[in-house]
């Protein structure tokens, strides 16, 4: 078998070669010709060398103008420096190579870093210009927020506003420095904010700034879900019916202009009723989602709650952090010391103020940790709900026109002292329009609990038994330490926890006939049943 060795054919080829060679070399010594000739070659050389490296110049410089306008402004004219120093180490780079001082390939590895620089670059510049755009826009809108990094939105900010940002590449990653200055306009060394390119490079949907957390659909969709505005069976609202010659009871004035015969329906807030609104919306698990998302709070915390300024006599607008940690709402008891803040009192009102939401000062105690926590929520939750009624009870504090309803004149009574009639006349006399409409309610109401409590389940002698007690307590009802033990006490307590109190049930046992009753013009009674005057 034979065969032939490809190496050492090419190794013979190559010593062929370099015998020839030693030989030309001696011939152009000798021949001022053959030393022409060898010079015209080096000269055309250089000339493609040089064609070469101007084709590839141009190329680069074309790529670079896709990022910068000459003269467009200061981060063009940053773009134009940071790419004519990059270009021109390009160009050095393969000069260096067709001098002999640098391989060719340390030429290529040298120029493929600067050519590497080029996506990063590209992809850097739509990022920042388009959160650039962005945040100037939020910042118009009301939308920006406080938190988040002061570097970012430095930048951002001058780039947005034809500032200096000073571009800078180390180490294969390109930096956009925003530096500070001195009075002559000098940089300041090791100051100003950084944005690193290659982190951006990686991260290019990640937004360099934050907006604001919005919650104004979680306070009124909260005040729809508790309020019962809807229905207008709630004790946090009630409808009442108003005629000509009437006071509004939220205005004031005089209600006119209704047809004759015809009354007004509305639906006005129950003012007395705020804080039982308040504790109900808090005891539910309704802010839970949004308490334990770190990143929407942060905003709530920071820009939503307000830091609060004391007046001239030290006390703080409501609903503020101010407000909460002075004592402004005893049912929250914000205590600053037990928290580990330390100072004056104005100093330690400054770090609460200033506290970040979910995060803790190292130089505090694992239990003052867990209060800042515990107070965090409190506040949070106190804060959205507060804001849930101030802000959406019948659009705060006004009524909701539900329509009009021809008024119906109450039957005549008749002298039986059992009849319709004799019931009718009873119950209708000495109460005006608003007082009748809220009868009416409660009487729906009570229809409503009646149907609830005939499914309730007594013990084998009719008493009261537990899961009774715990399942009604679950729907927001309160026994005491003395829970009910026959069904009619029991049934008491529903219905006097739901406004159907003893004079209701007065009226309610003068529709049987009985010798209670409403006397005409009487505030007293009508008072005690509906808390409304006589129109």
């Amino acid at each position: 078998m034979s065969y032939s060795n490809p190496q050492r054919i090419i190794n013979k080829e190559f010593d062929v070669r370099a015998r020839a060679n030693r030989e030309l070399q001696n011939t152009i010594q000798n021949t001022t010709a053959s030393i022409a000739d060898a010079v015209i070659k080096q000269k055309k050389q250089k000339e493609e060398l040089e064609s070469s490296n101007v084709e590839k110049e141009s190329a680069l410089r074309d790529k670079v103008n896709e990022f910068a306008t000459p003269g467009a402004g200061q981060i063009d004219k940053s773009i134009i420096e940071f790419w004519d120093t990059k270009i021109e180490d390009y160009v050095n780079n393969m000069n260096l190579a067709a001098s002999g001082d640098i391989t060719q390939r340390e030429a290529m590895l040298r120029n493929k870093k600067i050519e590497g620089l080029l996506p990063q670059f590209k992809q850097n510049a739509a990022t920042l210009a388009s959160n650039a755009a962005l945040q100037k826009e939020a910042l118009n809108d009301g939308t920006f927020s406080s938190t988040g990094s002061i570097g970012n939105k430095e930048i951002l900010n001058r780039l947005g506003n034809n500032g200096d940002v000073r571009i800078v590449e180390k180490d294969g990653a390109i930096y956009y420095w925003a530096p500070e200055l001195d009075e002559d306009g000098n940089v300041i060394p090791d100051s100003g904010s950084m944005i690193n390119g290659a982190e951006l490079y990686a991260n290019a949907d990640k937004p360099l700034f934050n907006t604001k957390s919005d919650i104004s659909g979680l306070i009124s969709q909260g005040w729809n879900k508790f309020s019962g505005e809807e229905t207008g069976i709630s004790d946090y609202v009630k409808t009442i019916a108003v005629k000509n010659g009437d006071k509004h009871p939220i205005t004031g004035e005089t209600i006119s202009g209704l047809e004759d015969g015809y009354e007004q329906v509305i639906r006005v807030p129950q003012s007395d009723n705020r804080g039982k609104y308040i504790d109900e919306i808090e005891s539910s698990a309704y802010f839970n989602g949004i308490l334990g998302n770190e990143k929407e709070m942060l905003s709530v915390w920071q820009d939503e709650i307000p830091d609060g300024e004391p007046d001239e006599n030290g006390e703080y607008p409501p609903n503020s952090l101010g407000f909460f940690a002075s004592g402004g709402d005893p049912n929250l008891d914000i205590d600053l010391d037990a928290m580990g803040y330390t100072g004056t009192e104005e100093e330690k009102m400054s770090q609460w103020q200033n506290s970040v939401y979910g995060e803790y000062p190292d130089d505090v105690e694992p239990e003052q940790k867990a209060l800042i926590d515990k107070n965090q929520k409190a506040v949070s939750k106190r804060y959205m709900a507060n804001l849930s009624w101030d802000q959406n009870s019948i659009t705060a504090g006004k009524s909701k026109t539900i329509g009009k309803r021809k008024i119906v004149e109450p039957p005549k009574p008749s002298t039986g002292s059992g009849s319709g009639e004799s019931k009718d006349k009873t119950l209708y006399e000495g109460l005006n329009s608003t007082q009748r409409a809220t009868y009416a309610g409660n009487k729906r109401k009570e229809d409503r609990l009646s149907k609830e409590l005939e499914a309730v389940q007594y013990g084998p002698n009719g008493e009261v038994t537990e899961d009774n007690i715990e399942y009604y307590e679950s729907k927001g009802y309160d026994f005491g330490e003395n829970p009910p033990t026959t069904k009619e006490e029991f049934e008491r307590v529903i219905y006097s926890q739901d406004g159907l109190d003893d004079t209701y049930f007065a009226i309610k046992e003068s529709e049987k006939g009985d010798e209670v009753k409403v006397v005409a013009n009487s505030t007293s009674t009508g008072d005690q049943i509906f808390g409304t005057q006589p129109q």
